[in-house]
C-alpha cells in the first residue's frame, strides 16, 4: 500500500511502513518530505555534481552543448518524491530537460542525505 499526495507543488509518494499511519503519512514523514523539498536546490547541485561529467563528456547533445552546473540545475524539472519504507530512505526523480534525451534522474537518499544519482531508462 502506498499513498500519493501534492506537497508545495510537488508529487509525494508514501510507501507502506514507519511512515504510513491508518493509510495517513505519520508527522515524521510530512517532516522527512517536506524537508527533502526545501532542499530540492540541494538535490538538484548533487544531480549536477554527479552527473554534469557524463553529460558533457559522453551525452553532449550540439543543440543543448556545454553545461556548466548551474544551467545543468535549471535544466532539471518537476521533481517527484518517493518515501520508502525504512527510516531516512527515499527516492527523487527529476525530468531531465533534455539533457538525457529525456530519460529520468534519479537521486537516491539515505538516512536523508543523497548518496547517489543516475539517469533512467
Amino acid at each position: 500500500m502506498s499513498i500519493t499526495l501534492q506537497y508545495a507543488g510537488t508529487s509525494v509518494e508514501v510507501l507502506d511502513g514507519p511512515y504510513l499511519s491508518r493509510g495517513q503519512p505519520t508527522p515524521d514523514a510530512v517532516v522527512y518530505y517536506s524537508t527533502l523539498i526545501a532542499n530540492i536546490g540541494e538535490l538538484k547541485r548533487y544531480a549536477a555534481q554527479s552527473l554534469l561529467p557524463l553529460y558533457n563528456n559522453v551525452w553532449l547533445d550540439d543543440e543543448i552543448g556545454q553545461l556548466d552546473e548551474q544551467t545543468f540545475m535549471q535544466k532539471l524539472a518537476r521533481p517527484s518524491v518517493h518515501v520508502y519504507d525504512e527510516i531516512g530512505a527515499a527516492l527523487v526523480y527529476f525530468d531531465d530537460g533534455g539533457i538525457f534525451a529525456g530519460h529520468s534522474i534519479e537521486i537516491t537518499i539515505k538516512n536523508g542525505s543523497p548518496c547517489h544519482a543516475q539517469i533512467l531508462g
